[in-house]
């Protein structure tokens, strides 16, 4: 497996447009993450997408997308690719957090001795009514964060 930071804008809008389509709640991301990607055997196999997390107390980072191309979710690719990214951060003095509501996301976080759970309840922001396609309400959204 190669870990690879990912720095031109249009690279960045590129890989997104080849990972978009499995992310499980939205389609979008922040054109100014710092993105990193990850292939197996050179093909592409995870996106992760960090952005700035303004914290009152710690200079902190999110992990604002995380994606796994479907022949390569299950096999810990994912996994690899977040904490590679976390300790890229922790060297720089950050705290890295993610929340989510990825049932298997949540299962192999759950399993780390890296990724601590600080938050678990029902939080989604969009109702019934709501115009976005995909909605976080009816699923558990955890928070995270790494420790090395």
């Amino acid at each position: 497996m190669e870990l690879y930071h990912v720095t031109e804008l249009a690279q960045k809008r590129a890989l997104w447009g080849v990972f978009s389509r499995y992310h499980y709640l939205s389609h979008t991301f922040s054109a100014g993450a710092k993105v990193y990607v990850a292939t197996v055997n050179d093909s592409l196999a995870a996106f992760c997408a960090v952005i700035n997390f303004p914290h009152p107390k710690v200079d902190a980072m999110r992990i604002h997308r995380l994606v796994v191309l479907p022949a390569f979710q299950g096999c810990g690719v994912g996994m690899l690719l977040m904490d590679y990214v976390a300790r890229l951060y922790h060297k720089q003095r950050k705290v890295m957090f993610i929340t989510t509501t990825h049932p298997a996301l949540i299962r192999a976080m759950s399993k780390s001795p890296h990724w601590i759970c600080f938050d678990k309840g029902r939080k989604g922001k969009y109702g019934k009514n709501s115009n976005y396609k995909n909605s976080s309400t009816d699923r558990i959204t955890t928070s995270w964060r790494f420790r090395p």
